[in-house]
């Protein structure tokens, strides 16, 4: 296990913290630094609690992945330098027992369990949430011999030791509770810490591709991992036909295994010329502020956060009314249509609308600003106690 200083902070506004509080850390737990929505949740929420003047411990099962310098300045980051979970509950439970932190904020199935099997065995007990970002897929029918039966085991035993369950939407509370076995009144939701005040610094960054600073081609963004829940070929279908009546053009943000498949479909389609591929994007505000619409086309969420980020931006959206998250964020499609998923007639006849009928961007920011990073705070802070 080893220990690093972070180097990088963006600012916000501070609140007192107890001398005794300044002494004892906030531990937020982490799987990796690998750019994905919970790494990027997990920042936000250090460099507010940082800002507000808490002593942050950042525990890292594995430490490593391209976010890493993104760590905000002031955050002690714990590497357990373990290959996975379970086997770093032993370095958890020492943490807990040297540290005695005054709260513990954990995420991801996986890790919420280890921390608090680890916590039990530390003989401490600092108050903990575990919260679920992704759409639990755990078949109460599945063989016992199979990782998913065992997963479903371990939350249904294990979660209730948790001083808060929290569920980042509303249907992804209700899953969670009939994954686990636990009354819906148990779970909390408390949406993602997405929205932060450098948001619109980043936005305003140089143009990043020449697409975006040609007012006579509209251009529709996807973002995400390039992977079968996204759905791009969806997206890409779609764009096909609406590319024939607006001359438009499709910026797709993210890498991941179904590349190669995406780019051969955009080939037999056509569309080489107007489509591109940035691969990982560390900046995808400065894409959001200056395109014409982003479509969100998953099968599956948990609370989409880019659909946010978008709003944040004054991007108009589109989104399929996937389970869960978008019809919460959009209230019910009041901030952006909803469409069937998979379905690439109305996805393509919804995107057409909105590009030539786009919402007022100060709306969609009012949105967006529920979803801010100290909001977001104070609900922790009310269901642990710090």
């Amino acid at each position: 296990m080893s220990t690093i200083d972070s180097a990088h902070a963006p600012g916000m506004p501070t609140t007192t913290v107890s001398t005794s509080d300044q002494q004892r850390p906030i531990a937020l737990m982490l799987g990796s630094f690998f750019g994905r929505g919970v790494c990027r949740v997990r920042l936000n929420l250090c460099a507010a609690l940082i800002t507000r003047g808490y002593k942050v411990d950042l525990l890292v099962v594995s430490g490593e992945g391209e976010m890493r310098d993104d760590v905000p300045k002031g955050v002690r980051v714990i590497d357990l330098q373990a290959s996975r979970a379970l086997k770093a509950i032993p370095k958890i439970a020492k943490y807990i027992r040297r540290e005695q932190p005054i709260a513990i904020i954990s995420a991801e199935d996986h890790l919420n369990v280890a921390t608090l099997i680890a916590r039990k065995l530390s003989r401490r007990a600092p108050p903990i949430s575990v919260s679920s970002h992704v759409l639990h897929h755990i078949d109460a029918g599945k063989p016992f011999w199979t990782k998913r039966y065992w997963t479903r085991f371990a939350l249904r035993l294990i979660y209730p030791w948790a001083t808060s369950r929290i569920a980042v939407s509303s249907g992804m509370a209700d899953t969670m509770a009939e994954v686990t076995g636990l009354q819906r009144n148990n779970i909390d939701t408390v949406f993602n810490a997405i929205v932060t005040e450098d948001i619109n610094k980043r936005a305003q960054e140089a143009c990043p591709h020449p697409w975006l600073e040609d007012q006579e081609h509209p251009v529709v963004l996807g973002v995400g991992r390039l992977t079968d829940i996204k759905d791009f070929p969806t997206l890409i279908r779609a764009f096909a036909k609406v590319h024939e009546s607006h001359k438009a053009r499709l910026i797709i943000l993210g890498d991941g295994h179904r590349e190669r498949e995406l780019r051969e479909l955009v080939h037999q389609i056509g569309l080489d010329d107007v489509v591109y591929f940035t691969g990982y994007v560390d900046n995808p505000f400065t894409f959001l502020s200056r395109a014409s619409l982003f479509v969100l086309s998953s099968r599956n969420e948990g609370l989409p956060g880019v659909l946010i980020q978008a709003m944040a931006c004054g991007c108009p959206v589109v989104s399929t009314d996937c389970p869960h998250g978008p019809r919460e964020i959009l209230d019910d499609g009041r901030f952006g249509p909803l469409v069937p998923v998979g379905n690439v007639a109305a996805l393509s006849k919804t995107m057409a609308e909105v590009l030539d009928h786009p919402p007022d961007p100060s709306t969609l920011k009012d949105r967006a600003a529920l979803f801010e990073v100290n909001h977001i705070i104070d609900e922790y802070r009310k269901r642990l106690g710090f």
